[in-house]
């Protein structure tokens, strides 16, 4: 469950919001993950979501036993996920 105390709700109209021609799909988020590699994608996961963008703490990994690599919360024990 999560509780929120809001102060202030806006929204805007959106006429001053210019119009954008869509010229393809961008690439660097798949080419940043294509240099990290799998075992650098598992690493930085487990570093930067030990807690979330205001600071709340994050979903822990925990260490699969078989590698001692993190494991992903959803993943049955034992159970080894691609991690792209």
């Amino acid at each position: 469950m999560v509780v929120v105390s809001l102060e202030r709700i806006s929204d805007s109209c959106g006429y001053g919001v210019p119009r954008y021609r869509h010229e393809g799909e961008r690439t660097q988020l798949l080419d940043w993950a294509e240099r990290k590699g799998s075992l650098g994608l598992v690493q930085y996961r487990a570093e930067k979501n030990l807690t979330s963008i205001d600071g709340l703490p994050g979903v822990k990994a925990e260490m699969n036993r078989e590698n001692n690599s993190p494991r992903h919360p959803a993943d049955p024990i034992g159970s080894r996920r691609d991690p792209v």
